[in-house]
């Protein structure tokens, strides 16, 4: 049986909701830099830390990333991808801008006592798609995935290139 909630303030997609040690719950992804937090005591999202710090840029759209939490209560946010604009000549010959997807390196740590992220660094390889493990000595082991990229072939010859990842990383 499912009960009805409290909503959520955006719509999203390709996110990740993460049960947090106080047993709210961090929901984080999609087209908007701010995260929620679902308090089930309550029935409410409240928004929380924006992912702003996430890659540097003032909007980052996180889709297809990984939420690790760790021992110490804390949230890895890594990876993922945002969607680029690009220009394409469409089936008329006309030169259009389309968005394709590009794969993010960035890594962000939610503080559930701060309620904000704070950037940790890149990836080796930007990657989205991916796995992401916590191990026994609280590192994570994030492997595989995808990585695509957009390329710009001059005026009007946007073209995106996806590779499958074979590759694997730790966070410590």
């Amino acid at each position: 049986m499912f009960l009805v909630t409290g909503n959520m303030a955006i719509a999203r997609t390709r996110h990740t909701a993460t049960l947090l040690q106080n047993g709210t719950v961090l929901i984080v992804g999609t087209d908007d830099p701010y995260a929620e937090v679902y308090d089930p005591a309550t029935g409410s999202f409240t928004a929380v830390g924006s992912l702003s710090p996430y890659g540097g840029s003032p909007l980052v759209e996180a889709y297809a990333h990984t939420a690790s939490l760790r021992a110490d209560g804390t949230v890895l946010i890594a990876g993922g991808f945002d969607y680029v604009v690009g220009r394409v000549v469409n089936f008329a010959g006309l030169c259009v801008y389309v968005t394709l997807p590009g794969s993010l390196a960035a890594t962000a740590l939610f503080a559930p006592e701060s309620g904000g992220f704070t950037a940790t660094g890149l990836l080796n390889t930007a990657r989205d798609g991916h796995s992401a493990t916590v191990l026994g000595d609280d590192t994570i082991l994030v492997v595989g995935g995808e990585k695509r990229t957009t390329f710009s072939n001059g005026f009007c010859h946007s073209t995106g290139v996806s590779q499958v990842l074979s590759s694997a990383e730790l966070f410590k």
